[in-house]
Parts: C-alpha cells; structure tokens; sequence
C-alpha cells in the first residue's frame, strides 16, 4: 500500500515541516510501500529545498512531489486582513484547493505542519469514506464557540489538522469552489479560516471521529477529565467514554499536534512546558534543522499566554467559560 501526505509550508515553517516528515517516515515505514509527500510550497527557499531533498535521499521509500500554491495571495487577496492570518498563515489555506492540485490519486492524508507521528497510521488511512468527503478527529471545542461561528450545539467540529481526504469526491463536487463561496459567506473576517470554511462547506457530509489520539491537541494533555466535561468539550451527542479517549490519547498518541493560537506555548519556542516537547526534539536534533535556534517570544504574548493557560487549567470551569464568552463578544463581532 502506498501512503499518501499532503504538507503545506512556506519559508518561515519548513523546519516544523521537515521535523514531521522524519517522524512520519521513523514510524510508518515499515507499514507502508511507498510513502509519497505531496508539498504544498508557498515559497520555500532553495536553501530549505536542498535540506528538505536530504530527507528524500535518507529514506528509500519517501517520495516528494512539489505544488506551487502562491496563487492564493491573488485568489484570496483579502487575505491579509483576515486575523487568522496573523496566526496561521496563508500557507494553511491552501489544502482547500488540493482537489485541483491534485488529479492523479483518490485519497490523501493531510496534516498540518505543527504535527508528529508518533504511530502507525496503518488503521487510519485504510478507513472506509462511505460517500463523505473527509475523515477528521473531533475538536476539543466548548460548544457555545461552535455557536458563535454559525454552527449548532449538535453539530461534531473537526479539527482540520489531520484530515483522510476523500479527493476523487472533491474534483467530482468541485468542493474548491464551495470553499470559496462558503469564505464569503461568514459575516465576520475573523470566523475565514480554513478550518471554519471546511467545517461549514462539508456540514453533514463528513466522519468525524472521538480518537482524538489521532489529532492530540494541546488541550488533551493539559485540561483534566472533569473540566473536559463541564467546558463541553467532545460534545455529548457522541456516545463516547470520555475517561478511556482521554487516557489512550495521553498515553498512545498517534499523532500529536502543537497547536498554539495565543495560548499553548510550542516545542520550536523556548521554555516550551508541553509534556512531549522532548519527543519532537528527538526528531528535530536528529533533521537537518538541528541547529534552528527555538524563537523566543516577546514579553508582553509570553505573559499573556502563560496567564491564559493559567486561568484555562487552574480556575474552575464556570469561571474558564466567562472568559471564553468575554474573548468571542470582542473578537466575533
């Protein structure tokens, strides 16, 4: 079987990028024929080329195939305004266009370039779509933030970090397309993001699964089991033993994610308190990024961030949930 990854980046995340190809070849090898990595470059340097072809000559069943995704700036040249920019870069937009980047294969495995493998994804990619377009892990989201974005209580939100994308479904459906409507139609800049866009475009047409071991978030290591539950974390509609999806996730992740967004501190920055930041060190001293020096964040987002996580991990979870409600009135308005 050949397995099939598709990675964005530009120049400014390539090392991250790099760190998760490593892991994914150190543990998946051996499950798969081939394991071909589809680059959605926006940007990188030659510099950063020539590291990344280290890897390709490293490990004999990694294959590489580049997609020049800087077209985006002009497809969405609003872009810049939009604060999910900010955070996650443009780069991050440009998985909603694979179905016209990529016409010769059915499936693809997309993840974000903020991941490790940890595990075999053997089980994983093997899934059945059933007519859905994707196969994605439930996020770890109170559910009133669903609401503010224009989604119901009910509704399961896929994080869009790890996706099993059902491509021969999104060329036949032009889903590139509805993307694009579907980023219009959010009466709030700051609700465009890809996540978002993906979330409401493919509503009801997507297998969202609880084993969040397969996109382990920050979240999952820090926030405790009872306060999972009462922020309304991994929505109840699931029929889900939350105690035994917390403890696999914890224990076995498959694929951890480090993810940050204002809050969570990340392993390429210094004095990262993550549980697992020694794991994704073991892959970056060992790739051709060793000598990358960590970013060492401003004062004043250090402090903000440590006092977020704070409050988020130590106060109480009606006190966690006002702040929320506080931080959606000033950002979604």
């Amino acid at each position: 079987m050949i397995l099939e990854v598709a990675l964005s980046s530009d120049d400014n995340f390539v090392m991250q990028m790099g760190v998760t190809i490593i892991s994914l070849m150190e543990t998946n090898q051996e499950y798969f024929d081939k394991i071909n990595v589809h680059i959605l470059n926006n940007g990188i340097s030659d510099k950063n080329l020539k590291k990344l072809s280290l890897l390709e000559n490293k490990y004999e069943k990694l294959n590489y195939f580049y997609y020049d995704v800087k077209f985006i700036n002009e497809v969405i040249p609003e872009i810049g305004k939009y604060n999910s920019a900010y955070h996650l870069g443009l780069s991050a937009y440009s998985r909603l266009f694979l179905g016209s980047l990529i016409d010769n294969i059915d499936k693809i495995l997309y993840l974000d370039a903020d991941t490790i493998v940890t595990g075999s994804l053997l089980d994983f990619y093997k899934q059945d779509f059933k007519d859905n377009y994707l196969i994605g892990i439930a996020d770890t989201l109170p559910y009133f933030i669903q609401e503010k974005w224009g989604f119901k209580t009910e509704t399961v939100f896929v994080n869009t970090g790890v996706l099993l994308i059902n491509l021969k479904k999104w060329r036949l459906d032009n889903i590139g397309e509805k993307f694009m409507d579907t980023l219009k139609s959010f009466s709030s800049p700051n609700m465009r993001n890809d996540q978002n866009i993906i979330n409401k475009a493919l509503i009801g047409k997507m297998i969202i699964s609880p084993e969040i071991k397969y996109n382990a978030t920050p979240n999952v290591f820090f926030i405790k089991n009872d306060k999972f539950k009462k922020l309304g974390y991994l929505l109840k509609t699931q029929k889900i033993n939350i105690n035994r999806i917390l403890k696999e996730s914890r224990e076995n992740p498959i694929i951890i994610h480090f993810l940050g967004g204002g809050i969570w501190s990340r392993p390429w920055e210094e004095n990262c308190n993550h549980p697992l930041t020694n794991k994704y060190l073991e892959y970056k001293n060992n790739s051709p990024w060793k000598d990358f020096q960590s970013y060492k964040p401003k004062f004043t987002s250090k402090l903000i961030k440590s006092i977020i996580m704070f409050v988020l991990v130590n106060f109480p979870a009606f006190f966690v949930l006002l702040i929320y409600r506080i931080i959606l009135i000033f950002r979604y308005k």
